[in-house]
């Protein structure tokens, strides 16, 4: 999640914060707030509870972040949608406010529903991971895919992995380095590493999900079976189905070279037939 998205009146700041990319606009004495794109202009600054966020920043700017808090929390109460998001941070993190991660996913949830594209993004994380909402990642495909396509920034890396890994959805590695690609022209470096790896590498895909899944493959990393096309058509409805997946692989490829092993001191001239594990269906 990004760090509330306070500035002076009149002025643009681009705050970068774990590699990510903020702009903040404040437009005819209110405050918008546009997050990883300036495709969004100056909607905020008729918003619900506006003039109430723009005391919020001034106060934030200050250094008073449990003021700030305050007044963040009565916009949002009065329907501001980037308060809204901004109040689920807060609450993540505990920046003016105590942590309290169950408040953070209503926040993200209420503001998502509201149309803020960064809690759209927000709340699709929070149904990939389960957290604080069951896990659900048909659910967190279509938050994510309501983000990007407002030009959220962390909403099209998102989606770029969702359709990379099948999150929700079927794996189309175009559409992935699609998605990557926008968002690596907004200047998210994390982005612009995944395009150009599936542009270098077409055909091919050896990355992993999550350190989890890579570790059950491991032992078979080196194998030349294991360059394997993408998974193209495939989806996932949760972590779960997705570890089955590579424990069913994990276990054709232990069958495959318990068989080499088994026949490695044969007598020469023997004749047996190992075949290359397969993909599980």
């Amino acid at each position: 999640m990004r760090k509330p998205a306070f500035a002076s009146p009149l002025k643009t700041a681009i705050l970068r914060i774990a590699g990510r990319r903020f702009l903040i606009l404040l437009c005819a004495g209110a405050v918008a707030t546009i997050l990883g794109s300036t495709r969004l202009a100056c909607a905020q600054a008729q918003a619900p509870g506006a003039a109430i966020y723009k005391q919020a920043v001034a106060r934030y700017q200050a250094g008073d972040h449990a003021g700030a808090a305050v007044l963040v929390r009565q916009a949002a109460e009065a329907g501001n949608p980037t308060a809204t998001y901004e109040m689920g941070y807060l609450c993540e993190f505990g920046d003016g406010v105590p942590k309290n991660p169950a408040q953070s996913a209503q926040w993200y949830l209420r503001g998502a529903k509201m149309g803020n594209a960064a809690a759209e993004a927000a709340a699709g994380q929070l149904y990939e991971n389960g957290n604080q909402v069951q896990e659900n990642w048909d659910t967190a495909a279509q938050w994510y895919t309501k983000s990007a396509q407002q030009g959220y920034v962390m909403g099209e890396f998102r989606l770029g992995r969702a359709y990379q890994y099948g999150v929700g959805i079927p794996i189309n590695i175009n559409a992935a380095e699609l998605w990557y690609s926008r968002a690596a022209a907004q200047g998210d470096s994390q982005s612009a590493f995944f395009a150009k790896y599936i542009r270098d590498n077409p055909g091919v895909d050896t990355t992993w999900y999550s350190a989890q899944e890579q570790a059950i493959m491991a032992p078979y990393q080196m194998q030349p079976w294991m360059l394997r096309p993408p998974l193209t058509g495939r989806v996932f409805h949760n972590v779960d189905q997705r570890l089955a997946y590579f424990r069913a692989w994990a276990h054709n490829a232990a069958a495959y070279t318990s068989c080499v092993s088994a026949h490695v001191n044969a007598p020469a001239g023997t004749a047996y037939r190992c075949p290359a594990p397969t993909l599980p269906k």
